[in-house]
């Protein structure tokens, strides 16, 4: 009796969820803009924060492969969270982001080299 194999397919729940929210958000962003009956300054702030938000988790959804490839490298894990403290940083005050991007590149290479030597020059335990 031939029994049939299924082949299962990951399905990338997380990217998934990261793309309806950027929608939510993103519609958010236009329902204030439209309107909704508040203050002429806080539909702005809603906007703007959600059109930011969404925008930058739509990015992210876009590029979600690359970040997977780019956390296998040495020093991934910290490029990644490099990239999003300086989003959010971006999305909450982007005057500050000229002081803060170049703290984490160096802090990036920094670590980077730091898992290169221990993966290439120590030996192993």
């Amino acid at each position: 009796m031939k029994q049939n194999i299924v082949e299962k397919k990951t399905i990338e729940w997380q990217r998934h969820s990261v793309g309806v929210a950027a929608v939510i958000l993103g519609l958010l962003a236009v329902i204030a803009g439209v309107g909704w009956g508040g203050s002429d300054s806080g539909a702005a702030w809603a906007m703007g924060t959600f059109g930011k938000v969404s925008i930058v988790l739509a990015m992210t959804w876009l590029a979600w492969p690359q970040l997977l490839l780019l956390k296998k490298l040495p020093g991934g894990g910290i490029a990644i969270a490099s990239v999003f403290v300086c989003v959010a940083v971006f999305v909450a005050r982007p005057k500050l982001l000229l002081y803060l991007v170049p703290l984490l590149v160096s802090i990036t290479v920094l670590f980077s080299a730091i898992t290169w030597i221990q993966r290439n020059l120590l030996p192993p335990k």
